[in-house]
C-alpha cells in the first residue's frame, strides 16, 4: 500500500478489531478543505452511478463461491457479506449480485454504487478506504 495510501500512525484496538489512521484523521478533522484538495486527482467530481458491465463470476470462481458456502454451512457459521461503499460509485454487476444472492441468499449487502456513504468524499481516506464511522454505519444496518 506504500505510496498508495500514506500514513504514519495507526492505533488497533485488540479488543474491538478497530484500526485510526491517527495523523488521517487528524487532518481531516482541523481541515477537511485542504485534505481533499491535496487529493483532487483521487477525489475528481463524479457524475453519477455507473455498473461495473464486466461479469466477473466464472465458473472456477462459482464452484469456489459454492464451497465457501458449503464450508460456512458444514460449520454452522453466521456471516454476513459486505459489497463495499467505493467513492467511485460503481455499482456491482448485475448478474454477478444475482449469483452471489442466490448462493449466499439474505447474508448479502450491498453498498456499491451511489448512495448515502459514497456522496460524501468526507467519507473516505481515498477512493477504497472509507472511515471507521462508515464501517461503523455499515455494521449498525447490517446487525439492527
Amino acid at each position: 500500500m506504500k505510496g498508495y495510501i500514506e500514513f504514519r500512525k495507526i492505533t488497533y484496538d485488540t479488543l474491538t478489531n478497530e484500526t485510526n489512521i491517527i495523523d488521517k484523521e487528524q487532518e481531516i478533522t482541523q481541515n477537511p478543505n485542504a485534505y481533499y484538495a491535496k487529493r483532487a486527482s483521487v477525489f475528481y467530481e463524479r457524475v453519477g452511478e455507473k455498473t461495473d458491465t464486466i461479469k466477473r463470476i466464472n465458473k472456477t470462481n462459482y464452484f469456489m463461491l459454492k464451497e465457501i458456502k458449503r464450508i460456512l454451512d458444514k460449520n454452522k457459521t453466521k456471516y454476513k457479506i459486505v459489497l463495499s461503499p467505493l467513492y467511485e460509485q460503481i455499482k456491482f454487476n448485475s448478474n454477478d449480485l444475482f449469483i452471489l444472492k442466490s448462493i449466499f441468499k439474505n447474508n448479502i449487502y450491498d453498498f456499491s454504487g451511489k448512495n448515502y456513504f459514497t456522496q460524501k468524499k468526507i467519507n473516505y481516506y481515498e477512493a477504497s478506504h472509507y472511515r471507521p464511522s462508515v464501517g461503523d454505519s455499515i455494521l449498525k444496518i447490517i446487525y439492527k
